[in-house]
């Protein structure tokens, strides 16, 4: 049986997990959906937040647990995970990158999104780093396109802000730390927040050991959590 860490995305928090935790706990694994510093429902103000707080908070978390774990990262995620084994490679047995960010070294989230994020989700996302909140149906289009709309509207009730001081932070990755951690890729083949090119366009950026498709939105943790739980076992069964 495997640890997972589930590392969620920009406005969302560790709630986004609530369907798929409970499918892989039943299988027998161990889960940790933690709310990043600052999001959810830690209240760390984002003044406090600096280019570390994400990577030590998750080294720590990962340093607590007794045995190397799974550390899945969705959407802005990737670059967190992609931080942590970077740091502390010794404590992930495979990173798992779900319709997230594969960085290279030197990129920040800025130059990622820019890149490969859509128009619909950065205007989204504009909005509500103004104040205005996902406004005019960004969050419905952009993360929950196939998904339920009683659970859509639960999700786009609970997302907050996102803190501008993670933005600019560029990812610091080696060969010998990062490039040594197994990855698995989990493509989201409707997705309209990273559209599938740009997902297969930063599958280079990395070495993937397997590839899993998924035929859902951004945020198949609400649209389809039982292939997602399938997807993540199927993962930890590849050997190490």
């Amino acid at each position: 049986m495997a640890v997972f860490v589930l590392i969620h995305g920009a406005a969302h928090g560790g709630w986004c997990w609530e369907r798929v935790a409970p499918l892989l706990e039943a299988r027998g694994h161990r889960v940790f959906a933690p709310d990043l510093p600052g999001m959810g429902a830690d209240k760390t103000p984002h003044g406090e937040l600096d280019a570390e707080t994400w990577t030590s908070f998750l080294v720590g978390l990962m340093r607590s647990i007794a045995e190397p774990v799974i550390l899945v990262g969705h959407s802005r995620g990737g670059m967190q995970i992609s931080a942590a084994a970077q740091a502390a490679p010794e404590l992930v047995r495979r990173l798992v990158y779900l319709a997230a960010f594969v960085p290279c070294d030197g990129q920040n989230n800025l130059a990622l999104a820019m890149e490969f994020c859509s128009a619909e989700l950065m205007q989204g996302a504009a909005a509500a780093m103004g104040g205005q909140g996902w406004t005019e149906g960004h969050a419905e289009s952009a993360f929950y396109n196939t998904t339920d709309d009683e659970w859509a509207a639960r999700a786009k009730s609970m997302l907050g802000p996102e803190p501008m001081t993670t933005l600019m932070v560029p990812a610091s990755l080696s060969a010998d730390r990062f490039g040594s951690v197994g990855k698995v890729y989990i493509e989201c083949l409707e997705d309209r927040a990273i559209p599938l090119a740009g997902q297969r366009k930063m599958q280079e950026h990395a070495a993937f050991d397997r590839i899993i498709q998924l035929p859902t939105d951004h945020s198949s943790f609400y649209s389809a959590p039982e292939l997602l739980a399938e997807a993540l076992c199927e993962a930890a069964a590849i050997p190490d």
